[in-house]
């Protein structure tokens, strides 16, 4: 049987999804969030996130993202 082992995240991911936008923030330990940013729910839109979130220097391993449906 293998051992859990509990992954350690470095940049935290809030996605607020909405009928054809998200909002999106994120923020390290220690820092306050980025101010959000809205995207269009397209593959262009999360194409950007994606860049985004990748170019502040965080393995995409060590990336939590959570998401919430606006209205749930």
């Amino acid at each position: 049987m293998m051992a859990y082992q509990a992954a350690s995240y470095n940049l935290f991911v809030g996605v607020d999804i909405a009928k054809a936008s998200a909002s999106i923030a994120w923020m390290t330990s220690g820092r306050k969030p980025s101010r959000a940013m809205t995207i269009e729910q397209t593959p262009q839109g999360f194409r950007s996130i994606q860049q985004r979130l990748l170019s502040t220097g965080h393995a995409a391993r060590i990336i939590l993202v959570v998401m919430e449906a606006t209205g749930s």
